[in-house]
């Protein structure tokens, strides 16, 4: 290993595998319904639901009228840049046009989900809409790691009962590895004695849910290391059925 024993005979080789340590992104892509656009902007009709009634013989039939809307949705530019030196893109052993595709895929996805979640400005994402539910934890617990298996259960009362019975729901819970591990800390008392843990797993096999609804972590969401945690969101019960992604299709690299 000295520089006099041979090693300057040895020529070091680089793979041509390309080993990646960035976390998985793209919860919005994977999960989100996706829609073709045909242009720069796409208008969606809504409808919502009607009631039925039950009709006595010869009687009228009487129903509600359907409150329509329109989902207008505008395509936006996404661009990023990966500084590149020319003779290394030409002379480098390992498939570098792939790595840069590769690499602009990933911050593609992530902005998506911070564009979905936790949205870019006021009024967007889960976290931004106004029309979305909200749940509170109490005056004094103003931080994350507060949160315990009410609260989680009220967060589940907050959503329409029509999201989660349906059997062929969408629905997942989003968060930080830091929080999911606060909740698996967390464990029953009786009197003064810690009895076994709250959350399921220890050296189990069961499918990764909270409450019976599965979870997915995210690495954009907030964790409980954040300043000033008081007032913030920092989970989210998705139903991605109702998270759109509008994509013209068209990308260059």
């Amino acid at each position: 290993g000295g520089s006099t024993s041979g090693t300057e005979l040895v020529p070091t080789y680089v793979t041509s595998e390309i080993v990646r340590v960035a976390a998985q992104n793209g919860l919005a892509r994977r999960y989100g319904r996706k829609v073709p656009m045909q242009g720069n902007k796409e208008n969606f009709p809504t409808a919502d639901s009607v009631t039925a009634y039950r009709v006595n013989e010869g009687a009228k039939i009487t129903s509600s009228q359907p409150t329509t809307g329109n989902l207008s949705m505008s395509s936006k530019t996404v661009g990023v840049i990966i500084p590149f030196s020319r003779k290394l893109l030409q002379n480098a052993t390992v498939a570098t046009v792939d790595m840069l595709n590769m690499l602009a895929g990933e911050a593609l996805a992530k902005l998506e989900d911070q564009w979905a979640l936790l949205g870019l400005t006021s009024g967007e994402g889960v976290f931004q809409h106004a029309s979305v539910n909200g749940v509170t934890m109490s005056t004094g617990n103003a931080t994350y790691d507060k949160v315990t298996p009410e609260y989680l259960l009220d967060v589940i009362s907050a959503i329409d009962d029509n999201v989660v019975i349906n059997p062929a729901n969408s629905l997942r819970w989003v968060l930080s590895l830091s929080l999911l591990n606060s909740i698996r800390k967390q464990r029953a008392v009786v009197g003064s004695d810690k009895q076994g843990f709250l959350f399921e797993g220890m050296g189990g096999s069961l499918p990764p849910t909270i409450w019976d609804i599965p979870y997915s972590l995210s690495p954009i969401m907030p964790k409980t290391s954040d300043g000033s945690q008081a007032s913030k969101k920092f989970i989210g019960l998705v139903d991605f059925g109702n998270v759109y992604i509008g994509d013209d299709q068209s990308y260059s690299l």
